[in-house]
């Protein structure tokens, strides 16, 4: 959502679900993320700890509809972590889903997978990549030795989520 200056923008920088977050979001959080401790407001510091990470931005939504979405976003915070990855309940949220109820419109791949209804974040790149979602793939950063990250782009992202899933059955298209 881009800090107090892109809330302002949206018209939300008041409103009631933002308010109490005020003080957190000019000491650095700019993200809403769902990971094993919980729905919190993140820093770039802390959405940048992991190995990789893709930015991903709606290719067309009005202001009114980002707005909706960020105040959503910030109605979930506190919430726990679905350890469970279940689409089916709303007490807990995990990272996709977080994404996906802030914005069903966006078409993230839904699919069963050990009996319940799951969104694969690699399949939410992957999709993104070949325009199968309502997202644009902004930036791609890989990390480096000593800590440092690297711009890496699409084609790397691509590499790097073909490398990470398995080989298909013999006879099936990967």
């Amino acid at each position: 959502f881009g800090g107090e200056a892109g809330l302002r923008a949206l018209g939300v920088w008041e409103h009631p679900a933002v308010r109490p977050f005020q003080a957190a979001i000019r000491a650095g959080g700019v993200a809403v993320e769902a990971i094993e401790a919980g729905v919190r407001l993140a820093t770039p510091r802390q959405v940048m700890d992991s190995d990789a990470s893709a930015l991903l931005r709606p290719r067309a939504l009005s202001p009114a509809r980002k707005a909706e979405a960020v105040v959503y976003l910030f109605e979930q915070l506190g919430k726990p972590f679905d350890v469970h990855f279940d689409l089916a309940t709303d007490r807990a949220l995990f990272c996709t889903e977080l994404v996906a109820k802030a914005l069903p419109e966006m078409g993230l791949p839904v699919r069963e997978t050990y009996g319940r209804m799951v969104i694969w974040p690699d399949e939410v790149a992957a999709k993104s990549l070949i325009g199968e979602t309502g997202f644009a793939l902004q930036a791609y950063m890989r990390g480096a030795p000593g800590g440092n990250w690297r711009w890496a782009g699409w084609r790397q992202m691509a590499r790097d989520i073909l490398a990470a899933w398995p080989a298909p059955e013999p006879g099936l298209a990967r």
